[in-house]
C-alpha cells in the first residue's frame, strides 16, 4: 500500500503543470492514473483481509479473542489510512478530469506557445505586445516586456537616437505617453523605458538559465506598413552578446522582439552593429548595418539611466559635428582647375576627390544651404563668367578667406565636443568623429601654409 503523502506531492506537481500543459503534464496524468489503479487494488486487498479474519460469533476462547483484538487494532489503523486515501483518490480523480479538460482547451487555443493560432495567424495578445515607434528622423519597432512586476518598452538605441519628436504606440493603435527613466544597456544597441500607462499585453524574457538558443526556431515580431507582422527564422550561432539569425530583417524592424517559437519568450532584439564609421569622407557614411544581428536578451545587462532629451540630442550633435568636418575638408582642397594660374572661364576644380568617391561637388551640393558653400559657388561663378581672367593673387585671397572662415568654425565646435560625455551607444561614433576632425584640421593648416 502506498503512503498517502505521495498523493499530496503528486497533486502539487499536477497543480504546477496545469499552469502550462505540455508533454510533461501528459506524463503526469498518466502516472496519476497508474497510482489510482494501484489504490483500487489496495482497497480490494484490505477488504478481503478484513472479511477473512472476522470470526463467527462464539467461536473464540479468551486468548484467541485477545489476539483478534490486536489484529483489529492493526487493521483499524489501516482502515483510517484507507479512508484518507479514498478522499485523496476522489479529489485526484476529479482534478484529473479537470486537468484533461484544461489541457484539451489550452492545446486548441494556444497554437504555437502563444505566438500563433492553429491557423498560423498572429494571436491578438502577441500583436498587442508589438510597439511601433515613429520619429521625425528614425522609426522602428519595440515590444512590451514584463520584468519584476513592471512593464517596459524595449527597443534599439538607434531607433530613438537623433529624433526630436516621438510617437510610441501599440500595433493596435493605443498611444503611450507616460514613461519612466530611459535606461541604456552598456555595450549594446539596446534601451528600455518603463511604461506608466496601462499595458494590455506584454512578453516575458527567456531567462539566462533556460538553456542554449543555438538552432532555436524563432520569430521576429515586427511591423509591415504600420501593422503587426511576423518573420520566421532560426538562430544560426551565438557570438558573444550577439545571436546570429538565418533571416534578414528590414531596417524598419530595428528594435523588434525575437521570440522562441516553443515558449513565446523573448530571446533577443533586432539590432545594428555598434561599429564606428571607418571613413567619414567615404561615399557611404554609416555606423549601422541591419540584417541578421540580434542583441541577446537571455543574459544580464548593466543598465545605465539617461536623460532622454540629452540622449536624443547626441546623434544630432554628432551629425552636425561631422557635417562641419566634411565641409572643412572640402574647403581645404579648393583649387582652380589649372592649378592656380589666372585663366579666363576657369573655376574651382569640383572633381577633386576627398575620400571614396566623394568629390568637392558632391559635398557642396549636399550642403548648398550653408553660407560658406554659397560663397564658394559665388566665387566660382565669378571666375567662370569673366572674359578677363581673375588675378591669381585675388583668387588666393578669396580661397584664403574661405579657409579662415571654416577653420574658425571648426575650432569653435571642437572645443565643446567631448566624446567622453556621450552615452555608450554614441561614444564610439563620437570618438571616431574627433579623429576625422583632426584630419580636417591638418588639411586646413596645410592649405593656409600654401596660401601664404
Amino acid at each position: 500500500m502506498k503512503n498517502h503523502r505521495f498523493f499530496s506531492a503528486l497533486l502539487l506537481c499536477l497543480l504546477c503543470a496545469s499552469c502550462n500543459p505540455s508533454a510533461k503534464t501528459k506524463q503526469t496524468i498518466k502516472e496519476l492514473e497508474e497510482h489510482v489503479a494501484s489504490q483500487e487494488s489496495d482497497i480490494r486487498t484490505l477488504t478481503d483481509e478484513i472479511t477473512r479474519v472476522t470470526p463467527k460469533p462464539g467461536s473464540l476462547d479468551p486468548e484467541a479473542a485477545k489476539q483478534l483484538q490486536e489484529k483489529y487494532k492493526e487493521l483499524n489503523e489501516k482502515v483510517n489510512k484507507l479512508a484518507q486515501m479514498e478522499i485523496d483518490y476522489g479529489r485526484l480523480t476529479r482534478e484529473n478530469a479537470s486537468l484533461r479538460a484544461q489541457l484539451a482547451t489550452t492545446a486548441k487555443s494556444a497554437g504555437t506557445a502563444g505566438v500563433l493560432d492553429e491557423g498560423g495567424k498572429i494571436l491578438a495578445k502577441t500583436a498587442n505586445s508589438i510597439i511601433i515607434i515613429e520619429g521625425d528622423q528614425n522609426s522602428g519597432t519595440g515590444f512590451a516586456v514584463a520584468v519584476d512586476g513592471k512593464k517596459y518598452v524595449y527597443t534599439a538605441a538607434h531607433v530613438l537616437s537623433g529624433n526630436t519628436k516621438l510617437t510610441i504606440r501599440s500595433s493596435s493603435g493605443n498611444v503611450f505617453t507616460k514613461f519612466g527613466t530611459l535606461e541604456s544597456a552598456e555595450g549594446a544597441d539596446l534601451v528600455r523605458m518603463q511604461i506608466l500607462d496601462e499595458v494590455s499585453d506584454s512578453r516575458m524574457l527567456f531567462g539566462a538559465g533556460n538553456g542554449s538558443t543555438d538552432g532555436m526556431e524563432v520569430a521576429v515580431l515586427g511591423k509591415d506598413s504600420g501593422t503587426a507582422a511576423l518573420i520566421k527564422g532560426r538562430v544560426s550561432a551565438t557570438n558573444g552578446d550577439i545571436l546570429e539569425m538565418d533571416t534578414l530583417v528590414s531596417q524598419n524592424n530595428g528594435g523588434a522582439a525575437v521570440v522562441d517559437m516553443n515558449t513565446g519568450r523573448v530571446v533577443g532584439l533586432v539590432a545594428n552593429s555598434v561599429t564606428a564609421p571607418l571613413d567619414l569622407f567615404g561615399e557611404e557614411i554609416t555606423d549601422v548595418q541591419t540584417g541578421s544581428i540580434v542583441c541577446r536578451l537571455n543574459k544580464q545587462w548593466e543598465w545605465k539611466p539617461l536623460k532622454i532629451g540629452a540622449f536624443l540630442a547626441e546623434a544630432r550633435s554628432i551629425r552636425e559635428f561631422d557635417d562641419l568636418t566634411k565641409l572643412g575638408m572640402a574647403i581645404s582642397k579648393l583649387e582652380v582647375s589649372n592649378g592656380g594660374a589666372a585663366v579666363a572661364n576657369t573655376g574651382f576644380n569640383m572633381g577633386i576627390n576627398i575620400g571614396g568617391t566623394t568629390t568637392l561637388l558632391k559635398v557642396f551640393e549636399e550642403y548648398k544651404d550653408k553660407p560658406v558653400v554659397q560663397e564658394v559657388m559665388k566665387i566660382n561663378a565669378e571666375m567662370t563668367g569673366k572674359k578677363i581672367p581673375m588675378n591669381e593673387v585675388d583668387v588666393k585671397k578669396k580661397i584664403k578667406s574661405l579657409v579662415n572662415d571654416i577653420f574658425a568654425q571648426v575650432n569653435r565646435s571642437g572645443e565643446t565636443f567631448k566624446p567622453e560625455t556621450f552615452s555608450w551607444y554614441n561614444r564610439n561614433h563620437a570618438e571616431s568623429s574627433t579623429q576625422a576632425r583632426k584630419a580636417t584640421v591638418n588639411s586646413l593648416n596645410l592649405a593656409l601654409d600654401q596660401l601664404k
